[in-house]
């Protein structure tokens, strides 16, 4: 139904009304220029034209400003009290060649200590007399219970931390805490995460003690030695260490990629001051509020040691990482050569200045004084740094959108020709932002439609390697049916309205709605990131209403025809830029992600969604020029153009989703995991024993890319979820996004005798008031998993690990408990005991228990079958592979 916006009102109403009803009451147009035609006012189609060369304009920005790093230092022309990337990657070469240090190993435990320990030890003995340095190497043992994938419980003997306290010879009680880690997951050598980090703080240090002036507190640099064992070193120390309570702030270095710009991504919490002095002190800013928000949701598969110094320590903190070319991370390709030069260079010189800034502020004493609430930061296209309180961005984001009501107010305001235009206004601003709203609901669908149809082809990721193709599956199909719906509008749904400008406004005001209701909304909600939405509203408005009606009446109609589309242009090009560099970091992070997300999640709906997203953020405003434009011939031609190219390519083996090249691998990811399982039953007896190699994919497209590469991939099986955790000897408790039915299985042979292969015994087993304990010892290899799995009617209410957590359910419709054990090199035999306590009387089993052994030496790793399959894998696939016992017992 065509809708009438025609105005009631004389045709020649004075230019003292308003300029929307002066509008409406002469078909649209200024009286002023009333004799201008709507041919004469339509843009012709090269309007597009510039509009892409803008776009094109602000990517090149962003793309610089995220690419850019300063200069590699050499010893040659570095001062000794200066930071040198060439002194650091000594170190992070050094460390390296030790190949992947999984905690509890020869290389983690005892080459790659020693080595800490000897440069910090050259760095002791070299220091200036005005810093004292002590050095200590901790075992600690503990345990703790951590909610991360899902509800599961640590205990860790014996693992080591490094700790370095660098501090006046005058004592200081107050202490800045630096961290990092040096293991690695297993198959990787771990260049950033985490070498690169501790070669930097072991750089830092020896600057520090080269100067002259005593630091006005302490700095206690600690390189743990277990945080890929999900953050088990970081607990012993924070829980544990003698210096840990003179610790009042901390800065913990992390990596979810491969160099590029470290960025903050979590601060606080509540302490402003500390992101405070980043913003004053970072040579080199890159840091994100809205980083902080998504990490914390925990739409991101990852944890660091932040959180475990922020929860069990109490303690404020900055948290930093890389996040460059996530597609090596946790693999072999994460090697030195990896990160480009200047990556060390600009993170060193970050951290010395932090940490020089950090120690010395007078809110380091007492940190609490200062808490008070969150702080909204953002670098702006890594230039400067933004920092304001939550409470002042309530009031700039409430004097915003009073401006904006202000606005419509005075759109609403009544003709003095004694019209109804406020009412006029009000129903066509109604059905502007409904026809809005239907685009961007057909732009979601059909883009959501297209990821269907991958999926259900089973072409999945075709942009995992080729990024591009993301513009062409998924944005030009969400330009291209907003484009041709608000066109439909235009000539079918708009029909009597004569001028083309009145739309244009009228669609500038629906978005323009838009956006004050989200601001609204997320400020009642105390979201920090709504500074992109301020943005969004304030600077078109504000060009619109300082500059475009000024033009418009002082230039006279043509000009402001000919100068449109420069306002226009300058109104977003803020917003646009600021948002264009958030999407390009997501993107960044995001898609290699992807790689590694599991089984549950169709990445294709991701990518789609997040495309989609920014897509209609992006192109908002400028879908008013679909109205003031001749035709849209030319752009829907070449929209449609970039479509059809872009799935060719992706059906062809251009849309191949991984790549073997070493330079820059795409990898897919799987882990062979050779593992044999006996079942005994209640009588001791074994009633179960087999053999297989699980086929875990860590991505949605399972075997589909890999059986044809691999024959012997056709064999493969899955079994429904039985027995505790399933019966798959998980070493983490990864069920939330691989589930069991996901998981591929091949026969295999036998393991080889294996060193230390694991033996629980039950020590004794006792009943006093209805409670039930059963007490074990446990011996075996440095990573072991216990998956505890009460009885119907039974119930887990003690055991050595404090407090009985939730068990995990939903799995075969049991309750089940994980406990994760890691020690160091040596450690003493495992003691612990559960207790269970029931109604029934004379239960036949109380609880079944099973035992992972995982073995990560030389002949765990290089069981026949393991090499096997693993030579047998094209060069695009990354293997990752161990040797597991799986020991399962009723009592």
């Amino acid at each position: 139904m065509a809708v009438n916006m025609r105005q009631r009102g004389p045709a020649n109403a004075g230019s003292h009304s308003n300029s929307y009803t002066s509008l409406q009451n002469n078909g649209g147009i200024d009286p002023k220029y009333h004799g201008a035609t709507e041919q004469k006012a339509a843009l012709g189609e090269r309007v597009y034209a510039l509009i892409a060369v803008f776009f094109t304009a602000i990517l090149l920005v962003v793309f610089i400003a995220a690419k850019q790093l300063p200069a590699a230092r050499t010893d040659a022309d570095t001062p000794a009290t200066e930071f040198s990337e060439e002194r650091a990657r000594r170190h992070l070469d050094a460390i390296t060649a030790f190949g992947p240090r999984v905690a509890g190993t020869y290389q983690n435990e005892v080459q790659t200590v020693g080595y800490l320990l000897r440069e910090i030890e050259k760095i002791q003995r070299a220091a200036k007399p005005s810093h004292k340095i002590e050095v200590d190497v901790q075992r600690p043992t503990g345990y703790f219970t951590l909610d991360f994938l899902s509800s599961f419980t640590h205990y860790y003997d014996n693992i080591t931390n490094i700790v370095v306290r660098l501090s006046p010879k005058k004592p200081s009680r107050h202490s800045l805490m630096i961290n990092a880690h040096f293991d690695s997951t297993m198959g990787g050598p771990g260049a950033s995460d985490d070498a690169a980090s501790c070669a930097s703080m072991l750089e830092v240090l020896r600057v520090l003690s080269q100067a002259d002036t005593p630091l006005k507190n302490s700095i206690i640099f600690v390189l743990n030695g277990a945080e890929e064992n999900i953050l088990q070193a970081s607990h012993g120390f924070i829980t544990q260490h003698p210096w840990a309570g003179d610790i009042r702030a901390f800065v913990n270095l992390e990596a979810a990629g491969a160099g590029g710009r470290e960025v903050v991504f979590q601060t606080g919490p509540d302490h402003p001051w500390l992101v405070r002095a980043y913003a004053e002190a970072a040579k080199y800013p890159f840091a994100s509020v809205t980083a902080q928000e998504l990490f914390q949701s925990n739409v991101i598969p990852s944890d660091t040691d932040f959180r475990i110094y922020r929860d069990y320590g109490n303690l404020p903190g900055i948290d930093i990482a890389y996040m460059d070319n996530g597609y090596v991370y946790h693999l072999k390709y994460d090697s030195p050569d990896q990160i480009p030069p200047g990556c060390i260079q600009r993170a060193g010189e970050n951290l010395l200045s932090i940490v020089q800034h950090l120690v010395n502020s007078p809110y380091l004493a007492y940190p609490g004084e200062y808490r008070h609430g969150k702080t909204v930061f953002f670098d702006v296209i890594g230039q400067f740094m933004v920092v304001y309180p939550h409470h002042v961005a309530i009031i700039i984001n409430c004097l915003a959108v009073l401006f904006t009501l202000v606005y419509f107010g005075y759109k609403l305001k009544p003709s003095r020709t004694g019209g109804s235009s406020g009412l006029l206004y009000l129903r066509q601003l109604f059905c502007a932002v409904l026809v809005l709203i239907l685009g961007w609901i057909t732009a979601v669908l059909t883009v959501i439609a297209v990821a269907f149809f991958m999926t259900r082809l089973e072409r999945y990721m075709t942009w995992y390697t080729h990024t591009e193709l993301i513009v062409g599956l998924y944005v030009c199909p969400a330009l291209l049916v907003q484009v041709l719906l608000h066109r439909a509008a235009k000539k079918y749904f708009y029909k009597n309205i004569k001028d083309c400008w009145v739309l244009e406004e009228l669609v500038f005001d629906s978005v323009l709605l838009f956006w004050v209701s989200l601001l609204g909304i997320m400020t009642y909600r105390g979201v920090c990131s709504a500074y992109y939405t301020l943005l969004w509203l304030v600077c078109p408005l504000l060009v619109r209403v300082t500059l475009m009606r000024p033009a418009r009446k002082q230039q006279g109609y043509s000009k402001d025809r000919d100068s449109f589309m420069l306002y226009h242009l300058l109104g977003v090009s803020v917003p646009m830029v600021m948002t264009v560099y958030g999407v390009w970091h997501v993107f960044v992070l995001f898609i290699p992600i992807m790689g590694r997300s599991g089984s549950e999640v169709a990445p294709d709906f991701v990518v789609a969604s997040l495309a989609v997203l920014s897509t209609i953020v992006l192109s908002c405003y400028l879908l008013s020029i679909v109205y003031i434009s001749k035709s849209v011939k030319r752009l829907t031609f070449g929209l449609g153009a970039a479509i059809v190219v872009t799935f060719a390519l992706a059906f062809s083996s251009y849309g191949f989703p991984y790549s073997g090249n070493r330079d820059n691998p795409t990898p897919k990811r799987l882990i062979l995991q050779h593992y044999c399982r006996t079942t005994h039953e209640v009588t001791g007896e074994v009633s179960r024993h087999d053999c297989w190699i699980g086929l875990i994919s860590m991505d949605y497209t399972g075997l589909t890319y890999l059986t044809p590469e691999v024959p012997e991939f056709q064999q493969a099986v899955n079994w429904p979820c039985e027995g505790p955790y399933c019966g798959v000897p998980y070493i983490f408790p990864v069920m939330s996004f691989i589930r069991s039915r996901s998981i591929n299985h091949i026969p295999a042979n036998e393991l080889p005798a294996l060193e230390n292969p694991g033996t629980m015994k039950l020590v004794s087993r006792e009943t006093h008031g209805g409670r039930t304990r059963l007490q074990f010892e446990v011996i075996g290899p440095s990573h072991m998993t216990l998956y505890i799995s009460p009885k119907p009617h039974v119930y887990m209410v003690g055991w050595s690990f404090g407090e009985v957590p939730p068990p995990t359910s939903g799995l075969n419709g049991r309750q089940h408990y994980f406990v994760l054990y890691g020690r160091g090199y040596t450690a003493h035999p495992w003691h612990m005991y559960l207790e269970f306590t029931t109604a029934m009387k004379d239960p036949e089993a109380l609880v079944e228990v099973a035992m992972s052994t995982h073995h990560f030496d030389d002949l765990g790793v290089n069981t026949d079958d393991l090499v096997r399959l693993h030579n047998s894998m094209p060069e695009w696939v990354h293997t990752k592979g161990w040797a597991s016992n799986y020991n399962q017992w009723t009592y």
